[in-house]
């Protein structure tokens, strides 16, 4: 039983001796400058290589339908720009409940601003019906939909409401 616990003691030294010798055979090699002189030449004569298979792998990719690393980057691209939004309107939409049951607890009434008149009217001219007044709508109504229009003004609510997109699109649609 002494033998063999002498021989993995001095397995084990050995081990230890042997691995720093290679560490250190290792660390010196990479050090020369030579070995950087060819590494760096090697480098520049597989680059070319590494782009073309790049080049490859895309045009596969559009024959058998695969996707690529840039395609998968740009869906997880657009995921997270997903979530933000909802949480955007996630966020608009508990603003709002609050404000719904502070308008209910309070039972106040507030006066509706022109927007609403706006909107009701220039519904009803397209319509051709009959114009109503706009106390028709419900209080409550007419200062949610005061609110969410403010804040879609406001941009609180991106993507929903850009001016700038909107006038580019008329624009397209006239011309194109």
């Amino acid at each position: 039983m002494n033998d063999s616990q002498d021989f993995y003691k001095k397995l084990k030294e050995w081990g230890v001796k042997t691995e720093e010798e290679l560490n250190t055979f290792i660390q010196e090699f990479l050090n020369k400058k030579e070995f950087m002189v060819f590494a760096n030449q090697k480098g520049k004569e597989i680059m070319p290589v590494l782009k073309k298979l790049q080049n490859n792998i895309e045009q596969l990719s559009v024959i058998y339908n695969f996707p690529t690393k840039n395609d998968v980057a740009a869906v997880a691209k657009l995921a997270i720009q997903i979530e933000e939004k909802v949480e955007k309107i996630e966020e608009t939409l508990t603003e709002l409940s609050q404000q719904i049951k502070e308008i209910n607890s309070q039972k106040a009434v507030f006066p509706a601003s022109g927007l609403l008149e706006n909107a009701l009217s220039g519904l009803n001219e397209k319509s051709g019906a009959p114009q109503k007044e706009p106390q028709a709508v419900s209080r409550l109504q007419a200062v949610l939909i005061e609110r969410l229009a403010a804040k879609i003004k406001n941009r609180k609510i991106e993507g929903v409401y850009d001016p700038a997109r909107m006038k580019k699109s008329k624009k397209k649609n006239i011309h194109g």
